[in-house]
């Protein structure tokens, strides 16, 4: 046993411990809790999006987004164009957004338009674009208030679970289930970080390392029967 061992069995029993501390039933809410407050708001923020749509709010946005466009189109070309679609694919690119965001307004607003041989004004086009920024805002101001109230919900929940699991029978089963999901998460840690370590392999400045892996005792099991490798390469195959 070297000290590449320790480090493992550290990592693991340390884990471990914390686990035991905070008990299986609050480890496993905390883990559960994040997933389920992002799984909620996503199919709940319609509803606040549909409410602030109607609002001052959603126009103050929208009002904002649209000078804004304007300014950028004034400096760019006059108030009239003789491509609409070019003028609204112009204005989308130079947005700086995700790709598929853009492609979103593509879709949205320029397949809309009239063909480039007509005439249209340029603040109708931004109108369109400012209104669907606009409502894409709202979207995400919805997501992240219903993620805020649901989080707040959750730790209220938190602080009845844990009084719970202060119960005599309850608290010694809730500690050693604990103390099991401490060491797993430990586990999956090293194979977590020995899978990364995998990609340094060629490296000089990592061969004490893997020097001391080849020589250990835990950590070379561990290391050799990478759970999570075999995972991604089933069957020894590599794409």
């Amino acid at each position: 046993m070297n000290w590449i061992d320790l480090v493992v069995i550290g990592i693991i029993l340390g884990l471990a411990l914390i686990g035991m501390k905070k008990g299986i039933v609050y480890s496993v809410f905390k883990l559960a809790s994040f997933f389920i407050s992002a799984v909620l708001s996503v199919k709940l923020y319609p509803i606040i999006a549909k409410a602030l749509s109607g609002t001052k709010i959603f126009d103050s946005i929208k009002s904002g987004i649209f000078n804004n466009l304007m300014l950028r189109q004034e400096a760019m070309s006059p108030s009239i164009n003789d491509g609409a679609k070019a003028t609204a694919q112009s204005v989308i690119d130079g947005l700086s957004l995700p790709g598929f965001m853009k492609d979103m307004m593509q879709n949205s607003i320029v397949k809309s338009l009239p063909n480039v041989t007509e005439l249209i004004d340029v603040s109708t086009i931004m109108d369109s674009l400012s209104g669907l920024l606009a409502y894409m805002i709202i979207d995400i101001i919805s997501l992240i208030v219903m993620f805020i109230v649901i989080r707040i919900g959750l730790f209220i929940l938190e602080r009845v679970i844990k009084g719970v699991t202060k119960l005599p029978i309850i608290k010694q089963a809730d500690k050693i289930g604990g103390f099991t999901f401490g060491a797993l998460e430990g586990l999956l840690t090293v194979c977590i970080v020995f899978a990364i370590l995998m990609m340094f392999s060629s490296s000089p400045k990592f061969q004490g390392v893997f020097d001391a892996i080849e020589h250990s005792t835990v950590a070379k099991v561990l290391y050799q029967n990478n759970f999570i490798v075999d995972w991604m390469f089933p069957k020894n195959t590599i794409v």
